[in-house]
């Protein structure tokens, strides 16, 4: 319960920092958190912490409410099934992982802009989006150490795995 409100208080600090901090393009820290989460408590949890934190982030846009909870939960959820999947975890795996899941939330947020609003999705030139995912993948290599202590190359227990 600790971590969760550690992790609840981490989303809007994260949302804030990276609306005053940078202009333009910017990282995803909350798509890192909700990564870390996930890693860390499961798919079904991840999945919620990422439909919580994907609702504040609609609710505080101002705009339609959706596009962030479905792909922020999305990321929980494939974190978690990665997660029973892959023996070891490691900080060259969680970057490819970052990296797919800041591809796919992009991707998601914009189709559903596209279809729910009049939004064009060809208003970003594709430098700006290559070099937002750059960005959130050096975060979570930032972030890695500090919300992974302990687990670097950590044996998660398998579903159904005999001891």
């Amino acid at each position: 319960m600790k971590d969760f409100i550690l992790y609840l208080f981490l989303a809007p600090l994260g949302l804030s920092l990276q609306a005053t901090l940078f202009k333009g393009i910017r990282p995803d820290f909350v798509l890192v958190l909700v990564c870390c989460y996930s890693l860390r408590h499961g798919q079904n949890k991840g999945m919620a912490y990422g439909a919580l934190t994907g609702f504040l982030i609609d609710s505080l846009s101002g705009f339609i409410l959706g596009p962030n909870i479905f792909s922020k939960s999305m990321a929980g959820l494939l974190v978690g099934v990665i997660r029973e999947k892959v023996f070891y975890w490691n900080i060259v795996l969680n970057t490819i992982v970052i990296i797919i899941l800041s591809l796919l939330d992009i991707f998601v947020v914009r189709i559903c802009f596209e279809i729910f609003s009049e939004l064009p999705i060809n208003n970003t030139p594709l430098e700006a989006l290559i070099f937002q995912i750059f960005y959130t993948s050096a975060f979570s290599l930032l972030m890695y150490p500090i919300f992974n202590r302990g687990d670097e190359g950590k044996k998660f227990k398998l579903r159904g795995a005999m001891r």
